[in-house]
Parts: structure tokens; sequence; C-alpha cells
């Protein structure tokens, strides 16, 4: 069963998969059911590439989770046309509709035949797709961000922000390997607000509710389906009902306050004016590496690593490193500012040639309750 509209990060049900997820592991998020599997696939190497939507992190987290490439557009690059739900304005400027590939180099095509302006979606502009291949990483200045505000990531994921930083900041040798010689900058901006930025943004764009999307124009009666759900009967699983007591809670308490609004296009133009064209942010994709089923629930302001650059409308790739110690991937962001998909590219192939890139995943598999010895080996 998938997570309505995925907003869960988490799958429910089994579905069998050499991926970065072992029986136990979290492997996705998805907007449907059937896009739940592109990320597993892709990830094991049973599928090209996926299509996904992202509208607080539903191709950046599981492409993570799976080791695989995920790119989330510069808003507005790529139509959303036929997407559900549909997000009208000023939705649509934080919806993404982007690919999901093994490998940085295929991210480009993809992006070419599904970018530009459709005639139907009107958010999506005439942006430019610049070239990868153009840019030059010597002169680019990349900016380390180790948190999510008041949320840390762990040391294995700060380990790769650095390690990609590295990757990209050391001077290159002479055999043609090492760093590219790009410059290492800190990022004075205050990044702090993420939840509550993202909170009013998306309410603001939904003013009736994730319930009133769930019940396809009604009313959801919270207290009524959970109750349902206790004895089994409710439509609804848990993590949309969580969402949706969230959300109520998030109206009651205020954080959908318009001062929160208003902050939105000046942190944009503080962060525009601080990476212009040539700087990039590395930043982690979630606090940790693949969690184990339904423990992201209790963590849920963790996807502030992604939701604050679907706000300010960035162009944000994923890449992966390799593995932790438990065989789960390791992944990294890049993140530019809008307009600049092929410096995001340009960097995490950098990246990527560094660290190997995307490889089938072989996680270890969860520890089990070995049984007593007399039970092992019953006397005959």
């Amino acid at each position: 069963q998938g997570p309505e509209h995925g907003l869960a990060r988490t799958l429910h049900g089994a579905i069998p998969t050499t991926s970065a997820s072992t029986a136990t592991d979290t492997p996705s998020t998805s907007a449907r059911p059937s896009a739940v599997t592109v990320r597993a696939l892709t990830g094991s190497g049973g599928s090209v590439f996926g299509i996904g939507s992202d509208v607080g992190g539903s191709i950046r987290i599981p492409s993570a989770f799976c080791g695989v490439v995920g790119h989330k557009p510069s808003a507005g690059l790529v139509p959303n046309t036929g997407h559900f739900p549909p997000a009208p304005p000023p939705g649509a400027d934080y919806l993404a509709t982007g690919p999901l590939c093994r490998r940085v180099a295929d991210v480009l095509p993809v992006l070419r035949v599904i970018a530009g302006p459709d005639g139907k979606d009107a958010a999506a502009g005439p942006l430019l797709l610049g070239d990868p291949a153009s840019v030059r990483l010597d002169e680019l200045t990349v900016y380390p961000l180790h948190a999510a505000g008041r949320v840390r990531a762990s040391r294995r994921l700060q380990q790769a922000v650095d390690d990609a930083t590295a990757a990209v900041t050391e001077p290159g040798g002479p055999d043609g390997h090492g760093g590219h010689g790009a410059r290492r900058g800190t990022l004075a901006v205050d990044l702090s607000r993420r939840f509550e930025l993202w909170t009013a943004a998306m309410t603001s764009a939904h003013p009736q509710g994730y319930g009133h999307i769930l019940t396809d124009g009604g009313q959801l009666p919270l207290g009524q389906e959970l109750l349902r759900l206790l004895l089994g009967r409710s439509s609804f699983i848990l993590p949309s009902l969580v969402m949706v007591l969230g959300e109520r809670v998030v109206r009651r308490l205020g954080l959908q306050d318009s001062r929160h609004l208003s902050r939105i296009p000046a942190l944009r133009a503080e962060l525009d004016a601080a990476l212009g064209d040539r700087g990039v942010i590395i930043h982690p994709p979630y606090s940790r590496t693949a969690p184990r089923h339904g423990s992201a629930l209790l963590t849920p302001f963790d996807f502030g690593f992604t939701s604050l650059w679907n706000i300010l409308g960035y162009p944000v790739t994923v890449v992966p490193l390799g593995f932790d110690d438990q065989g789960l991937p390791v992944s990294v962001q890049v993140i530019a500012r809008h307009g600049q998909d092929h410096l995001t590219l340009a960097v995490a192939a950098a990246i990527e040639r560094r660290f190997g890139g995307w490889q089938r995943a072989e996680p270890s598999p969860p520890q089990r309750r070995q049984r007593p010895a007399a039970l092992a080996h019953p006397v005959a």
C-alpha cells in the first residue's frame, strides 16, 4: 500500500527489492504507489530512469535512501501537467517534476525531453537549460552546510558533506586525479526557520487543507478516522492522518503567519546574492541514511533538509558517495540558485567521478534473535 500523495516518507507493505533497503528499511517516498517502486527499481538496476514529483523532498529523499541520482529542477523548468493532485498557483511554484537515474549523465537527456513550456501549465516558463560541460569547476565557490536549522545530520552524513566538498575544492593533481580547485566558502545566511517557512507556504497554497485533498473535496472527520484506523477499518493510512493532525495543529499555532510568507522572498534574495552564478551548497538530503520502516514518523522535522529548496524554487541534485557501515547508501545534495540546474549537475558529476557513483547495494540483513539452544536442537 502506497502512502497517499507521498507525505509519509515511507512505504507501507512489502515490495521485494535489492536496492538500498532491506525488508525493514525505508526505500522510498512517492506521489503514487507506482512511483514508489521506481526508486527501488532504479536503485536495483531494474529501470534506466524514472519520473517523480517533489514538493518537500519526494524525489531527493528516496533517491538518497536507494543510492541513485535524483534531480529536482528549478521551479517552472518542467511542466506539472497531469500531476495529481493538481497544484494551482502559488503551489505550482513549490512542486517540481524531475528524473531519477543511476548516473548523473542520464539526467540531462531526460530533462531536455520534459523541460520547457507545454502550453498547459502556466507556471512552466521558457527557462534556459544550460550545459554542465560548460562549467569551470575551478571558478566555483562551494558552501558546505551540515545542519538543517536546529536539526543536525548524523556524523556519517556530515562526513559525506566534507568529502564531497573536498572532491571539488582540493587542488587537482598532475595525473588528472584529485579535486578541481574550487574555493570553499562559508554561508552566512540564517536558515533556521525551515519548517515554519515551508508550512506557511504550503498552507497558503492549499488553504482548504490536506484533508480536503484526501477526501476529493470533502471534509475528513479526523477523530472518527483515527478510531476506525485502530479497528482496521479506515480508508486512510496512519501517516496521512498524522499529516492532517499536524496541519490542524499548525493552523491553531499560527505557524502559517504572513510574517513567515514575507520572509521567503527576502531569504531568496539573500541567498541569490550569496551564491551568484558560481556558487553551490553541499548539504545532507536527510538526517541519516535510510531509517527503519515507520521510524521517520518519530522525526517529522527532518525533511527540513530538502523542503526549504522547494519554496525557494532552487534546483537540487542528489548524488551517492558510497555506503555506511550497514551497507546503506550515503548521498549529498548539490544546490544552486534558480535557473542554475547545469551547475548542480556539473558538481554532482565531479563528485560521482571521485566516489564511483551508483553501485548495487548489498545492505546488511537485519539482526534476528536466535532461539535458545534447547529449542533450536530439540532432543528426539
